[in-house]
């Protein structure tokens, strides 16, 4: 029989663009467009820092059943699912499934991971969204190849639909939902920039590959044929770079989802979920959750940094000279669980609302390493005004 575990999602849970108004159209146009970000007064929906804990209502047989349309009981009986230590793991039909919990017993975070490697799919598509752009939230670099927006073959509204149960399993049925757009150009502006020569290596799915299980790999060790353990491991992780070209046919949908605390957007993928539905299997080739965070008080704040106390910040991180060196491509107030904040009296998570500020060097300004590998936005701490760096609770 199926169980119900305790997990959730790890993914996701990203940006909430809070709309800002007050832009004075009288303004001439050669006026720095810093100006409106800075000058427009917000109504702070929420100040209060948060206390959360994990919680979820992971749901085994709603996610056997969706990815393999089989149940527990028939999945073992195919030999392809295993009992580890701190999870479970399906390998099925090149359908790879993995939930794993916390060793510790007195931790609730829980992960879930999906990769559909039939064709090497899984792998294309997730190597697409590379892990520096997409560690901790939604950065403007991945936006910009992956706006919001619409595919031609599908709609986003029928992805999220589709999509829904999978949500719903992970315990994300009521998160706010945002479809990124993988449209062609993006995948291959992407793809492009993946690579240090400058063309696209990062290969589409072929319709060729061969899944090669890890059953496989240690079956040939075993018999001590270690040169063709060797070329299996070469032969699966080998669909990356093998040169299959994108065409439009491939264009999908990154769905991210947001939970939200006191009215702000939590941002961070690594308590949400994210998923990659891709229109022409018909099917989510990639997915990874974790354990959601639910809100258990509040502690009210007496003040928050202003926004230009935040940005002057971002120009001293960024080692810039002056504001006028960035483009700020919006401001919002978020909850995010990237600082490490713990209540030492009763070791509650302790979250509090930052200022998230996308932007964009100038080119003349931007180091080398910066355009490598600067993801175009920043949280900053709305109570104490730092940087705020990723930290995993456990």
């Amino acid at each position: 029989m199926g169980r119900k575990v305790c997990r959730n999602i790890f993914c996701m849970t990203l940006i909430g663009l809070i709309s800002l108004s007050g832009c004075n159209m009288k303004r001439q146009i050669d006026v720095n467009q810093n100006d409106f970000w800075l000058e427009s007064e917000d109504e702070i929906i929420n100040s209060d820092t948060v206390y959360v804990e994990y919680a979820g209502a992971f749901d085994s047989d709603a996610l056997l059943t969706y990815i393999y349309d089989a149940t527990e009981e028939e999945l073992r009986k195919t030999g392809q699912f295993y009992d580890e230590v701190y999870g479970i793991a399906c390998m099925t039909d090149g359908i790879l499934l993995s939930v794993t919990w916390s060793e510790d017993v007195e931790q609730d975070e829980n992960f879930v991971t999906l990769y559909d490697e039939r064709e090497g799919a899984g792998s294309c598509y997730s190597n697409l969204l590379w892990s520096f752009f997409f560690n901790n939230e939604m950065s403007a670099r991945l936006m910009e190849w992956f706006p919001e927006g619409e595919i031609d073959s599908c709609s986003s509204a029928e992805a999220i639909d589709i999509c829904a149960p999978l949500a719903e399993a992970c315990g994300f049925g009521e998160a706010q939902v945002t479809a990124y757009a993988m449209t062609l150009e993006g995948i291959q502006e992407a793809s492009t920039f993946l690579n240090e020569e400058g063309d696209p290596f990062k290969s589409a799915p072929n319709p060729e590959y061969e899944y090669i299980t890890g059953d496989q790999i240690r079956a040939a060790m075993e018999s001590g044929n270690e040169k063709l353990a060797v070329e299996l491991l070469e032969k699966r992780t080998s669909v990356v770079n093998s040169g299959i070209p994108w065409t439009k046919e491939h264009e999908a949908y990154l769905l991210v989802y947001y939970p939200r605390m006191n009215e702000l957007v939590l941002d961070s993928k690594m308590h949400g979920m994210w998923c990659i539905y891709v229109p022409m299997y018909g099917r989510v080739v990639a997915m990874e959750a974790t354990s959601p965070l639910v809100l258990t008080g509040t502690e009210e704040n007496e003040s928050l940094i202003s926004k230009k106390e935040a940005v002057e910040e971002v120009v001293r991180i960024l080692n810039l000279e002056s504001l006028d060196d960035i483009t700020i491509k919006n401001i919002s107030l978020v909850y995010s669980p990237r600082n490490k904040q713990v209540d030492k009296e009763n070791e509650t998570k302790v979250i509090n609302p930052c200022w998230r500020i996308d932007y964009a060097i100038d080119e003349d300004k931007m180091t080398l390493d910066q355009l490598q590998s600067d993801d175009g936005t920043i949280l900053i701490n709305a109570v104490d005004g730092r940087e705020t760096e990723y930290y995993n609770w456990n």
